[in-house]
């Protein structure tokens, strides 16, 4: 993701990556006695063992022009490509403004969090907080969590959200026929710009073998 940036003109930087409890607890008490209470904290710093951080998947980003965090990183150049094309590299945009009243953060620009490419771009098609999305997976069956296309999750999740079953043909497929129920209703969403084979290597990249990418494509 860096690499792309980069390659479009724009210079991201990481700020922080994974903290250990220990760091964590020295960041919260740190900003209590800053703020003065623990509830004023939890608006900007979460409490040990409440911080994405803590689970490796988070980073907080920067910029040369914006050294600091700060919701300008928003505004900056480096921070619009972050929120338009994160989620092609499996990161969502954590906490964003709208979404506050729901995730109970504040803005935070900076924050991604890793889910991976098909879930990120689900998320990012269907702008929603991953406070929304997660509970829609519970209903949905596990084989496509794993295998499923950001199209495919984008609908489905979209359904559940609007109180729709799931096909019968999704929920009861064996796994002798998931790999070709999983193509079949990923088809019946795709557009014409794109094939099946094309959508499974950008979401699944690390999946194939380049020679298998261009097997795919055709």
């Amino acid at each position: 993701m860096f690499e792309a940036a980069l390659q479009e003109g724009h210079t991201l930087l990481a700020a922080s990556g994974y903290r250990s409890f220990g760091i964590q607890d020295l960041l919260f008490q740190a900003k209590v006695k800053e703020v003065g209470t623990k509830q004023k904290a939890w608006r900007t710093v979460s409490p040990p063992g409440a911080s994405e951080h803590q689970l490796g998947l988070a980073m907080d980003v920067q910029s040369p022009t914006v050294p600091r965090l700060n919701r300008a990183f928003g505004e900056s150049p480096e921070g619009i490509w972050l929120a338009q094309n994160a989620h092609r590299f499996g990161f969502i945009i954590r906490y964003k403004q709208e979404w506050r009243e729901i995730t109970g953060y504040r803005y935070e620009p900076w924050h991604i969090r890793y889910i991976g490419i098909s879930h990120a771009s689900a998320i990012y098609e269907l702008d929603i907080p991953y406070e929304t999305y997660y509970p829609a997976l519970l209903n949905i069956p596990e084989y496509i969590l794993l295998q499923g296309t950001d199209v495919l999750l984008n609908n489905i999740v979209h359904d559940v959200l609007d109180g729709k079953e799931i096909p019968t043909a999704l929920r009861a497929a064996t796994p002798e026929e998931q790999a070709e129920t999983l193509e079949s209703a990923t088809k019946a969403y795709l557009s014409t710009k794109e094939t099946y084979g094309q959508a499974v290597a950008r979401c699944f990249p690390a999946w194939l073998q380049i020679e298998d990418r261009d097997e795919l494509a055709e």
